[in-house]
């Protein structure tokens, strides 16, 4: 590598590809698309030493994006397409009348960023949230605002 961005922004991407794996493994021959949804969300729980390191790396790198434009357009790129998969199932759950009327990208961003916000707190405030109650709320998230009454 010629620069430390260039280093970081190595770092970024394999972050992001162990994530995907293990969340492709997560809901891999799942056919629910709200499983699917809880699924994609409960595979960002950093609850095992792996997940944890990813978490803390993506963490740091996020941070740095903030102050390196370059490392920030390869971040963006990254969670785009994060939001862009949670997009798409959205969108085959709206195939169903028991599922009430959404803009799939609003509640595709929100998601992502309720899923991530949680993620810190698990990290930073582990007596506060635990990661049974980032699943229990991420559960109950998608139910509540995707289910009709």
């Amino acid at each position: 590598f010629a620069t430390k961005d260039q280093v970081l922004g190595a770092a970024l991407q394999e972050a992001a590809e162990r994530v995907a794996r293990r969340i492709d493994a997560a809901v891999e021959g799942i056919d629910d698309p709200l499983e699917v949804l809880i699924r994609l969300g409960e595979a960002n729980v950093p609850d095992t030493p792996e997940a944890i390191t990813e978490q803390r790396v993506w963490t740091e790198l996020e941070a740095r994006a903030a102050r390196t434009p370059a490392l920030a357009e390869r971040y963006a790129s990254l969670y785009d397409g994060w939001r862009r998969r949670i997009e798409r199932v959205v969108k085959d759950l709206q195939q169903d009348e028991t599922f009430g009327p959404i803009d799939a990208g609003l509640w595709a961003l929100t998601y992502a960023t309720l899923i991530d916000g949680l993620a810190l707190h698990v990290l930073l405030h582990p007596g506060a949230v635990a990661p049974e109650e980032m699943r229990a709320v991420l559960r109950e998230y998608v139910r509540t605002t995707l289910v009709r009454p």
